[in-house]
């Protein structure tokens, strides 16, 4: 299991997904080539972690593991009790091979999950690209889209 940091705006509809998410402030420090990434969990079980990471200039090649933890093929949202699908397109991200430099995490523990042992299985950094999403779609029981 590895620490995965993203950050999301919901702008479609204005607020935060409806998974297990919590609000958190999150920061970025850049020293040269070195990357300081902190997240801290606002409101409930105040908690964070962070991730110093060494970025290279390396291109990082790219398996179906980072393709498939990458690529987003849509957001659903739940909205009034009624589920929608938003379908989303994206250019692919361009990885860069980091060394970790050190971790701390109190995010999964705070989840309900096991603390994680060792290190994670990959360390990458990618800029940060334009994700443009399609109009709403309001899914059946069955989350096929209604004709």
């Amino acid at each position: 299991m590895g620490l995965v940091f993203f950050r999301m705006e919901n702008l479609a509809f204005g607020r935060s997904p409806p998974l297990p998410y919590q609000w958190s402030r999150i920061s970025t420090w850049w020293f040269d080539n070195r990357l300081l990434y902190t997240t801290a969990r606002r409101g409930g079980v105040r908690t964070g972690a962070r991730a110093w990471i060494e970025v290279e200039d390396t291109p990082a090649p790219q398996g179906p593991l980072e393709e498939f933890l990458t690529r987003r093929w849509g957001l659903h949202e739940r909205i009034l009790g009624r589920t929608y699908y938003l379908p989303d397109a994206h250019p692919a991200w361009t990885f860069r091979t980091c060394t970790l430099l050190g971790w701390d995490d109190g995010l999964i523990p705070a989840a309900g999950l096991p603390k994680p042992a060792g290190d994670p299985v990959s360390v990458l950094y990618a800029p940060g690209l334009p994700v443009c999403f399609g109009p709403p779609m309001r899914l059946a029981a069955s989350g096929r889209p209604f004709a």
